[in-house]
């Protein structure tokens, strides 16, 4: 092979190899999944968004998690690792005033209550069982009907202060409870709002005090009762969303049911709720209404919302709404549903959001 030969081949073996890495990184970056969020205009998160963020419980990722020992949740109805459910669950006051929105946590709990307070303004107790979060808040205030709900699951029961009625309760019911004021070992507040609205919690640390306060808890909470896979309940009637026109319109709540992941999306105040940690909006996969008689009876605005008897409500999953009842029979009773007529109430595997509103108010689709 001749010189010039030799230096022909070698410039053509360095051109073939620039042709290959130039092709290489080309592809690679047409081929990179994209980072940046394709949400609605409205800035809302679309259905595929949060499927993308969250599995059933509202937990970051895609993939099913592996479990080393399942269990059932008793309150959702998807399966857990079983040491989950040994702990004593939570039940964590919340607020839901406009400067305390976006709130944190709530996309992680199991079960959450929302009912009025002061002012028109609702306020939320989150339920938290099968899973725990390392943000929750903002915390606030104890009241007494939430007192009646968070004795149903026997928890330890999160706040920071209260009303005079619901401190004195629970001293007197001996309600294992862990309030802010002179505990701040599981509670933080933040920068980046103002005092009252800035206090948040880990949940994980919540429950080392629970262990403390009560070392001997027996696992078990009251269970609902669930529908396969493909099931659903008779006699619904197709309704796609609701919404409660509380008097107040800050505190006006709309949902929308979407067929293709079978969740109902939030919206308060007028505008999508979403998770202020992950940005994703709050859904339920159940939706029930209770109805409750509520009076203002103090110049605080202060409520007494009557947890304890029966009453009427309707429950919204998978689509359909149906008409319920509801029973308590004491404090510490679990509540329990029924269709109307006394027939079982089943709800599809997932959250499930507990409406307690005033008798008479309007719910409209």
């Amino acid at each position: 092979m001749t010189i010039m030969s030799s230096l022909r081949w070698k410039a053509a073996a360095v051109a073939l190899l620039v042709l290959v890495i130039t092709a290489s990184i080309i592809f690679t970056g047409c081929s990179a999944p994209g980072k940046g969020k394709t949400g609605g205009q409205d800035g809302t998160n679309t259905p595929q968004e949060n499927q993308a963020g969250q599995d059933q419980n509202g937990q970051a990722g895609t993939q099913e998690p592996v479990l080393k020992e399942p269990a059932l949740n008793p309150l959702t109805g998807i399966t857990v690792e079983k040491v989950n459910l040994e702990q004593r669950p939570l039940a964590v006051m919340v607020e839901n005033s406009p400067p305390a929105r976006p709130q944190s946590g709530l996309d992680k709990a199991d079960i959450v209550y929302e009912v009025l307070a002061e002012g028109g303004i609702t306020r939320f107790m989150a339920i938290f069982y099968g899973g725990d979060t390392g943000e929750v808040g903002p915390v606030r205030s104890a009241r007494p009907y939430f007192l009646a709900r968070a004795l149903e699951y026997d928890a330890l029961y999160v706040h920071s202060g209260g009303s005079p009625e619901a401190l004195a309760q629970i001293k007197e019911l001996r309600i294992a409870d862990l309030d802010q004021f002179g505990n701040n070992y599981p509670f933080w507040r933040s920068r980046d709002r103002k005092a009252p609205h800035n206090l948040y919690g880990d949940t994980r640390k919540m429950r080392k005090v629970a262990q403390k306060k009560r070392p001997d808890w027996k696992a078990g909470v009251p269970a609902f009762a669930f529908l396969e896979k493909g099931q659903e309940n008779p006699d619904g009637l197709p309704v796609n969303s609701l919404t409660i026109n509380y008097a107040n319109k800050a505190s006006q709540v709309k949902y929308e049911y979407n067929p293709s992941d079978q969740q109902y999306y939030r919206s308060n105040g007028g505008k999508a709720h979403k998770d202020a940690v992950t940005g994703n909006r709050l859904t339920a996969t159940n939706i029930i209404v209770q109805f409750t008689g509520t009076k203002v009876i103090d110049g605080e605005g202060r409520r007494k919302v009557s947890m304890v008897g029966t009453g009427k409500g309707f429950l919204f999953t998978g689509g359909q709404r149906y008409q319920i009842e509801w029973a308590k029979d004491n404090l510490r009773s679990a509540t329990r549903y029924k269709f109307a007529g006394g027939k079982e109430m089943f709800l599809n595997p997932g959250r499930t959001w507990i409406q307690v509103v005033p008798k008479g108010t309007e719910i409209t689709n």
